[in-house]
């Protein structure tokens, strides 16, 4: 009868913990994607809003250049340097980049004026899919990164 008594209890408490670690670790899964899906749709918005702006200027009839300028302008510290965008911190670390049709980027903290489709696979990939969102790890630093790519329609 004793030992009735300290095994219940015991079964009870052991029962309890596998509980809570169950719907601890079903928390935990349900915030990684919602905190996954949320950076998706903020980079998203992000990028629509630029696309916004840069149809908006070329209706006021700016010029490429001049766009790409007030762009580089709008997102990066500094030209010189390896520049830190200021828009789009997202979950860490992050930047903005624009190919052309050609598959020029012709802004990009680091590659700015290369066609790095034919050098990248994962520039490639991201180039050919035209809209939405792409996941890739960067062969560069092995890190997990998030791409929301749209189209900007060319008006000659």
């Amino acid at each position: 009868m004793k030992s009735l008594r300290v095994r219940v209890p015991c079964i009870i408490m052991l029962l309890f913990t596998v509980t809570v670690i169950i719907l601890g670790y079903s928390l935990h899964i349900s915030l990684k994607s919602n905190m996954s899906e949320l950076v998706e749709e903020r980079l998203y918005d992000q990028v629509t809003m630029t696309k916004g702006i840069i149809k908006e200027l070329r209706e006021r009839k700016y010029q490429d250049e001049e766009i790409q300028k007030i762009i580089r302008k709008s997102i990066y510290r500094d030209e010189k340097e390896y520049p830190e965008n200021l828009k789009y911190k997202i979950a860490g670390k992050g930047f903005l980049y624009i190919f052309d049709n050609t598959g020029k980027l012709i802004v990009h903290p680091a590659f700015e004026g290369k066609n790095m489709i034919e050098e990248s696979k994962v520039f490639r990939d991201i180039f050919e899919k035209k809209e939405g969102i792409i996941k890739y790890i960067s062969p560069k630093t092995g890190t997990f990164k998030i791409a929301a790519i749209q189209t900007i329609e060319d008006n000659g």
